[in-house]
């Protein structure tokens, strides 16, 4: 299976991968880093309009200095952002071993997440309207346990996000789930 010495570091004796997920580029980079270029492009316009209109009357600053700074900002800011992104992009996957789900993910470093598969208690499967946009069709898969329960905002600490094809995945889960509680009956 590739990339699967990326778990290597964490898998007890006797765990298998079964499937390792990615997240689907073009959705966690791209389309995710649109929400935050807007709102920075909004700051960015009230920045220009602080420094344009608070000395409008001196007009010491005139108009490109203000809107340089602007400009500037939202540049800055935007490559900062789209940097994290694909850094984080780059360290992300999702596994499923026969004994525990786990999440890989981090910037600077490189984090685990990791809940037994008995443990898990509910599995949501969200799709969104960007995830509609993107094809194949993109979503989220919340999963619930007793330690981290899934919330009202369909949030948990066990999210699979952007995930291709959401429904097979959510499948392929529940099935692992299921094999594993009908061994251990």
């Amino acid at each position: 299976m590739e990339n699967c010495t990326v778990f290597d570091v964490i898998l007890d004796q006797n765990e298998n991968i079964l499937k390792i997920f990615r997240p689907n580029k073009l959705r966690y980079i791209f389309i995710n880093f649109i929400w935050y270029f807007i709102l920075l492009t909004i700051l960015s316009a009230i920045l220009f309009a602080t420094f344009y209109f608070a000395d409008a009357e001196n007009n010491k600053y005139g108009f490109y200095l203000p809107l340089f700074i602007a400009i500037g900002f939202d540049l800055f800011f935007s490559c900062l952002i789209l940097i994290s992104y694909a850094i984080r992009y780059q360290k992300t996957y999702y596994a499923l071993t026969n004994k525990r789900v786990i999440i890989r993910t981090g910037i600077i470093g490189i984090d685990y997440q990791t809940l037994d598969i008995k443990m898990i208690g509910a599995i949501n499967v969200y799709v969104s309207l960007l995830d509609k946009l993107v094809k194949p069709n993109t979503g989220k898969i919340v999963i619930g346990s007793t330690s981290a329960p899934v919330n009202n905002a369909r949030q948990s600490n066990f999210n699979f996000y952007c995930v291709d094809n959401p429904y097979d995945t959510y499948r392929q889960i529940k099935e692992t789930i299921d094999a594993n509680r009908a061994k251990n009956k």
